[in-house]
């Protein structure tokens, strides 16, 4: 770790684990791309893997990961205090500890586009929630029954079929903070009542997560399925031809690791199988 906080490895890149995108070896330093934002204190290397200790939170980190890279693995729990973020061009990320700051500094909110805030032990509704979804999916005899069980009770809880739903969405989280006086432009998860894509494939993962069920939460495009289904039907989100890329989703891992896509904007029973899964 240089002066200016950045990460430089090099070596077998056995795994890929110096952290470069790739596991071409490397004979000489190479800088780790946006490592300097990350904050690093220590890096610790062994021989097939590289840990570092950050000075932000472990939610910040988690965080700024999925802002970046749209990807939270379904051997990490969503933290608490994970922040989802909107998509887009306009959307910037921001850790929640500086947008609270901000806003009790200068009176008004760092970024216009609201954030929504997973924290359970701080959100008595969601913590309702995932007692809710829960119930219903342990009732279930095999673990696939359970997914799909907690899938549909996932798309039901976030307000079910709406065409244009992130318009819809944003106009009722818009609603949100202006009757909660949400001026710091954090919503907590539990107070959403119609989800969005990211909202109900973030949900999904934290009550899989709870369910023991192996479970990754995926912003990008889906992978080559039939997408005439109405499945995969991305109109039903947004017409915007550039959403595409921003879809989130999860996948889950069932018996004999076969993966599986559960979409629960479309139609949240119908499990895809899905290979190469980013899992």
């Amino acid at each position: 770790i240089d002066s200016t906080g950045k990460l430089w490895t090099w070596g077998g890149n056995e795994g890929g684990c110096l952290g470069l995108g790739d596991a071409q070896r490397r004979a000489a330093p190479a800088p780790v791309p946006s490592s300097a934002e990350l904050g690093l204190q220590q890096a610790v290397c062994g021989y097939s893997h590289t840990v570092l200790v950050s000075k932000f939170e472990a939610s910040q980190v988690q965080s700024r990961a999925f802002f970046l890279h749209g990807l939270v693995h379904m051997d990490d729990p969503i933290e608490n205090q994970f922040c989802l973020y909107p998509w887009g061009q306009e959307s910037r990320y921001y850790p929640l500890s500086v947008l609270r700051a901000f806003i009790d500094k200068h009176g008004v909110p760092l970024s216009p586009l609201p954030v929504i805030v997973i924290d359970p032990p701080n959100d008595e509704r969601l913590s309702q929630v995932l007692q809710r979804l829960q119930a219903i999916a342990v009732q279930c005899p095999t673990v696939p029954e359970r997914v799909r069980a907690l899938a549909l009770a996932v798309y039901y809880e976030m307000g079910g079929a709406h065409a244009a739903l992130n318009e819809v969405s944003a106009k009722h989280m818009a609603l949100l903070v202006e009757r909660q006086g949400l001026q710091n432009g954090a919503v907590p998860i539990g107070s959403i009542r119609v989800g969005d894509s990211r909202v109900r494939a973030a949900l999904f993962k934290l009550a899989c997560d709870r369910l023991g069920v192996p479970c990754s939460l995926v912003r990008g495009a889906v992978p080559d399925v039939d997408v005439s289904s109405g499945f995969f039907d991305l109109s039903l989100c947004s017409s915007d031809p550039g959403y595409a890329n921003n879809h989130h989703w999860n996948i889950v891992k069932l018996e004999g690791d076969e993966c599986f896509m559960v979409d629960t904007v479309g139609l949240p029973t119908d499990l895809r199988a899905v290979e190469n899964s980013a899992n």
